[in-house]
């Protein structure tokens, strides 16, 4: 089966950074990636997830789902090493990426991604942004969905977490508040995205 790339005006999931308000030097804690919103569901999403590696280690990556046969859990990967230009020299990204070959929807709140991080010990006190870029390569789509036998560009919405550094070394600046943000849409498939992005 052939599938085309069209572009329309579909509202895609949110995705939403959960993760503790506060945390000190040396300190691990959890944060999560979660899907909402999700009724129409997607067949391929992509996530670059921002976070600064001066203040922060990340111990453990790993995909989300309810159990081991779950979608997600099987099909979702992450690339940890890529270096995205768009950001300074001390944001790390992680790239996690969904793609169903069979191109079937995934439908329904989940969680997208599990991680563990650790404080540094020299980690400056402040407040910190854990975020879902919505800048890199923005003509390009970041969720697909299949209606009809057609690859939709759908519109996701981000939503972003700030975590406060206590009992730190120094203080730094605050980054910009937490808020959601809704990415454009797209004219071109999400393909191109996951193929520029981990590569």
């Amino acid at each position: 089966i052939q599938y085309s790339i069209v572009q329309a005006a579909e509202t895609g999931a949110t995705l939403t950074v959960n993760a503790p308000k506060t945390v000190k030097p040396g300190e691990e804690f959890s944060v999560t990636v979660d899907i909402t919103n999700n009724a129409d569901g997607f067949s391929g999403l992509i996530a670059w997830l921002n976070y600064d590696k001066s203040a922060f280690e990340l111990v453990k990556w790993e995909a989300g789902g309810v159990d081991e046969d779950d979608p997600i859990y099987n099909l979702l990967e992450a690339n940890l090493d890529w270096k995205n230009p768009d950001v300074p020299a001390n944001i790390a990204t992680i790239v996690q990426i969904y793609f169903d070959a069979e191109c079937q929807n995934y439908k329904g709140d989940a969680v997208f991604s599990k991680m563990k991080f650790k404080v540094k010990e020299d980690a400056a006190s402040g407040n910190y942004n854990f975020d879902l870029d919505d800048v890199s390569e923005p003509e390009k789509a970041k969720q697909n969905r299949i209606i009809d036998g057609k690859v939709i560009a759908c519109t996701p919405k981000f939503v972003d977490a700030s975590i406060t550094v206590e009992g730190g070394t120094t203080s730094v600046d605050p980054p910009a508040s937490t808020a959601e943000t809704t990415q454009a849409p797209a004219t071109n498939g999400l393909s191109a995205s996951i193929a520029n992005a981990s590569g």
